[in-house]
């Protein structure tokens, strides 16, 4: 829930609301209803009762390739969605991404199936701002977000969180890093990308994810062209068998 300051406000999160409500993807957490209860704006949402994926992370410290391809796929097929219904989620992270069922830290026969949330809510029910080109995160804010320029929403900054998704479950951490605001920022802009070589992870899923991290919007990776590559058609067992030559 959250609070509704003024009819502006309800306007447009029900604006929000209506676009959500017609997003119908096996990985996004489906909105059913929403209503106004006093101050109060209620959504009725699927149940995703595996917990996040975040806090599965925070105890699990890393995930293997092959399971972290298995949920990235479903990831960015809910997003690539969204993008080719004008709908961009401007918050993706660990937090917002949530297990249909419960997972076990060493079981390997996880199916990892996700559900993608929070598509623009949060930001819609600060002050009744919609579509704020700042929202999310800094910590996974593209680039491009930083420099004193007004920033249009694209899928672009959608890629970019992906990346940093992706490469934190692989190796643990995110690639650009500070407690301090302003070198965080600075490291996003300018810190090169670097991949620990003690961890196993094939040339392809690194190259997948330079693409990702791209600092030019107008050449980061396209969901589409990433659909066409050979790494994302790969079956569970191709994969598992490069996953076994890294080792």
């Amino acid at each position: 829930m959250c609070l509704v300051k003024s009819a502006s406000a309800v306007q447009s999160i029900f604006k929000e609301a209506t676009n959500l409500k017609k997003l119908r993807h096996k990985n996004i957490v489906e909105l059913h209803h929403t209503f106004v209860e006093g101050s109060k704006l209620v959504m009725v949402m699927e149940h995703a009762g595996g917990g996040e994926l975040l806090e599965f992370m925070t105890k699990k410290g890393k995930l293997s390739e092959y399971e972290c391809r298995k949920i990235m796929i479903q990831i960015t097929n809910a997003i690539h969605y969204c993008h080719n219904r004008g709908i961009i989620h401007r918050d993706l992270k660990l937090e917002n991404v949530l297990f249909r069922d419960k997972v076990e830290l060493e079981d390997e026969n996880n199916d990892f199936f996700v559900k993608v949330i929070d598509f623009g809510i949060a930001g819609v029910c600060e002050n009744g701002k919609q579509d704020k080109d700042n929202a999310g995160s800094i910590h996974y804010m593209a680039p491009e977000l930083f420099e004193g320029v007004a920033v249009a929403s694209s899928p672009a900054l959608d890629t970019w969180s992906l990346g940093l998704m992706w490469y934190s479950m692989l190796y643990g951490t995110l690639p650009f890093y500070s407690d301090n605001e302003s070198e965080l920022i600075e490291k996003i802009k300018k810190a090169q990308l670097k991949f620990d070589k003690r961890v196993p992870v094939t040339d392809e899923c690194k190259e997948v994810i330079q693409k990702m991290l791209e600092r030019d919007a107008e050449k980061r990776l396209d969901l589409e062209d990433f659909a066409e590559m050979a790494y994302y058609k790969y079956e569970d067992a191709e994969m598992l068998e490069l996953q076994k030559e890294c080792l």
